[in-house]
């Protein structure tokens, strides 16, 4: 995942670690040229593999999920580990961001999706309508829904 202009990348591993990559040259990145990225940040807390990985429209925060059922949630200013989301009882496979809603909603192998709030980084609910693991998750802001899709091929549409 890139941020907004392109200068930043950021990745997730099994490893348990987050990379934050940033380009050498950004008046090259600018033009178009190839540019080459180094690894400035590693960040650590996880302690099972990261499985996604996105950061806020403000490139304030970035937000990892884990197979070690938890979401964490990082300072791109310092690269400080800002707040865990704990509650799905497997693994997290998915986020999507409500930003008109200030919600988050991650997706697990529990077969739930979690809701939280994005100021207060609190649980606000538990969607429990999947038999399968959650796959995949997207909010249409245009529309205001949350799309959902399940490994056994289920797709399913909220109302937000």
């Amino acid at each position: 995942m890139a941020d907004s202009n392109g200068l930043r990348f950021f990745s997730g591993s099994f490893d348990e670690t987050v990379k934050i990559w940033e380009v050498e040259d950004a008046e090259a990145a600018k033009t178009g040229m190839n540019s080459k990225y180094k690894c400035t940040h590693t960040l650590k807390g996880h302690t099972q593999g990261v499985t996604a990985i996105f950061h806020d429209s403000g490139g304030v925060r970035l937000f990892t999920a884990s197979s070690d059922c938890t979401v964490r949630i990082w300072s791109l200013e310092d690269y400080s580990c800002i707040s865990v989301l704990e509650g799905h009882k497997d693994g997290v496979t998915c986020m999507a961001v409500d930003w008109i809603g200030q919600r988050l909603f991650t997706g697990s192998k529990d077969k739930t999706i979690r809701i939280w709030t994005l100021i207060s980084l609190k649980s606000s609910g538990v969607l429990d309508y999947h038999e399968a693991p959650i796959s995949a998750l997207h909010v249409d802001q245009a529309v205001l829904r949350l799309f959902s899709g399940d490994r056994d091929g289920i797709l399913k549409c909220l109302k937000i």
